[in-house]
């Protein structure tokens, strides 16, 4: 798995910076061999950046991804609070150009593992089988925790 860091001071530092991060992490090779890539940003309601993930990011990621692989690109979510595809929109996300998905009205598939030692089942929605997943949480702060970042994002993922 590689790391890779970039600092962003602003939004329309976005391309650049998505560009730098993803050769660092050697994403065309991870990416390659998908059909599927699934972009996971957290809207977790319709609240403007940084509360939500900035469509600008996203759609950044997206034109990186056009120009180099040759997969359906798609971006999903399953909002806490509302309807997910308003929320999207209401953030700027149609304009990105892809097919945006409501993770919680896709039909669902119960995955199970019998070492879990909690959830040893759970029930995702069918689009993410054999999909590549990119999560893109903002970071920030939450109630429970100093900062949400990637695992938290994933919570998105789960059927309501």
């Amino acid at each position: 798995m590689a790391v890779a860091s970039v600092p962003i001071v602003s939004a329309e530092e976005f391309p650049s910076a998505m560009e730098s991060v993803l050769d660092q992490a050697g994403a065309v090779k991870v990416l390659s061999g998908f059909s599927r890539i699934i972009i996971k940003p957290n809207i977790v309601n319709s609240s403007p950046p940084p509360i939500t993930t900035d469509a600008r990011c996203v759609a950044a990621l997206v034109k990186y991804l056009q120009a180099r692989l040759k997969a359906e690109i798609l971006v999903a979510e399953g909002s806490g609070e509302g309807n997910t595809i308003i929320n999207m929109d209401r953030n700027g996300y149609k304009k990105i150009g892809v097919p945006l998905v409501d993770l919680d009205a896709q039909p669902v598939r119960t995955c199970s593992d019998p070492r879990a030692a909690v959830y040893t089942k759970v029930h995702l929605p069918s689009c993410l089988k054999g999909a590549a997943l990119i999560s893109v949480p903002p970071a920030k702060d939450h109630t429970i925790t100093g900062v949400t970042l990637g695992l938290k994002n994933m919570v998105g993922c789960l059927h309501a």
